[in-house]
């Protein structure tokens, strides 16, 4: 007989200097957190995947640039969308100087209470509040 799956926080070990970016990722409703380090190939990084499809991951991603672009936020980061291998479902990476861990960390806190409302709320989730902006923003580079 099977049983319905669901998903659960765990406990893991994490590189000490990237935990506070992975923690607060992790707040993120629907959000699940894959490998990190903190002082990898690109800086600091962590991989994670959301929702069920690359536009549902790529509004997140939107949603998420979108609340950090705030005057007074001096900290450089990347998002980036990727797929590995034969792998159909996309991951995400954010990676920064680890020096900053903490600064976007807490940046990133400040939104989680708006992103998880969209998600949870009244526009039903993330992905439907942002997916015109998504679409028209990646459509220039995917075709």
């Amino acid at each position: 007989m099977t049983h319905k799956q669901v998903w659960f926080k765990v406990n893991a070990q994490c590189d000490e200097g990237i935990l506070p970016l992975v923690v607060a990722l992790n707040e993120i409703d629907g959000l699940i957190t894959g490998d990190s380090c903190q002082d990898g190939a690109w800086g600091a990084y962590v991989f994670f995947t959301y929702g069920e499809t690359w536009e549902d991951l790529a509004s997140l991603l939107q949603a998420v640039s979108t609340g950090l672009s705030q005057p007074g936020l001096q900290v450089g980061y990347t998002m980036s969308l990727e797929w590995c291998g034969s792998n159909e479902t996309p991951r995400a990476r954010i990676a920064l100087e680890s020096e900053h861990v903490r600064i976007l960390a807490e940046a990133l806190r400040a939104l989680i209470p708006s992103l998880n409302s969209h998600r949870n709320g009244s526009c039903g989730n993330v992905m439907v509040c942002h997916s015109q902006t998504i679409r028209s923003t990646l459509l220039p580079l995917v075709s």
